[in-house]
């Protein structure tokens, strides 16, 4: 995008050669209906301990799994890949109401992503609405790490 030069300061209109582009983000929302009280969905997604087992690829060696759950608190996830290499998984919290809201951003593959997170109980189960706003990406990882998420639920019942 260039700006009009009636809006440049002088010096920026002798200089305006650049171009700013800004990629396109995508705002994705997912909903979910999960059996587990919202108590426990909570605490497997916020606990090292859990987030280990179920938030990297299934063949994956987690290296490292720290959170540091408060706001402006952080988390570090490092997995080493059947392959044998590395992928890394950090992000910042920015707003956390326990038991019910994590809003987050994200960083994999030198991507930044912003969650919404949200957790109601329904019944016994839990309703988890994600909403990403991110590089043009699918929301088919997010799929996919949601039904590890269920599955792990599962064995821990």
């Amino acid at each position: 995008m260039t700006l009009p030069a009636t809006i440049l300061p002088s010096a920026a209109r002798r200089q305006q050669a650049a171009t700013v582009a800004l990629p396109s983000f995508r705002d994705i929302l997912i909903r979910r209906r999960i059996e587990a009280p919202r108590r426990l969905v909570w605490e497997v997604l916020t606990r090292p301990e859990h987030l280990a087992r179920w938030l990297g690829a299934p063949c994956d060696a987690v290296m490292r799994a720290d959170v540091d759950l408060r706001t402006a608190g952080g988390f570090h996830f490092a997995w080493r890949r059947g392959g044998g290499g590395i992928t890394t998984l950090r992000g910042t919290y920015h707003d956390i109401v326990v038991g019910r809201r994590l809003v987050f951003t994200a960083t994999e593959r030198c991507a930044h992503t912003l969650h919404a997170l949200s957790l109601d109980d329904v019944g016994g189960a839990t309703r988890l609405a994600l909403r990403r706003l991110s590089p043009a990406t699918s929301p088919s990882a997010d799929a996919d790490r949601l039904s590890r998420l269920e599955r792990y639920l599962r064995a821990l019942a």
